[in-house]
């Protein structure tokens, strides 16, 4: 919980409709609190494995690979991708949705890494 007391649950179920659009009031108005963390909980499986330096290699490896992937895609399938974003509105405000997620991610990490005395 946060200092200022607001729940993150009706952000979170929101957020599954509404993507990063129902994400950002949350975090405008949260205050992180000071993490409290025992030893123990830092030894279980679960935590290592996600904080592993192996896992984050993965996923950058993973994400680096699907810019590449998109890059070498052919200028036909990026002439059909950039008409969808002109015509369709769901992929115009998905686009934009993963672009504001993307964007922030870093400061969310940031603030997670700061709580943590990483």
């Amino acid at each position: 919980s946060s200092k200022s007391k607001i729940p993150v649950w009706p952000f979170l179920v929101l957020s599954c409709i509404g993507g990063a659009y129902a994400l950002i009031p949350y975090f405008v108005l949260w205050k992180p609190p000071p993490p409290a963390i025992d030893e123990d909980e830092i030894g279980q499986w679960p935590l290592k494995f996600l904080e592993s330096k192996l896992t984050a290699g993965v996923i950058f490896a993973v994400g680096l690979g699907l810019i590449i992937f998109a890059g070498k895609a052919g200028g036909d399938d990026w002439r059909e991708f950039f008409q969808y974003f002109r015509e369709s509105k769901f992929i115009h405000v998905t686009c934009i949705d993963f672009t504001l997620l993307s964007t922030f991610s870093p400061f969310w990490v940031y603030n997670d890494m700061t709580s943590r005395r990483w």
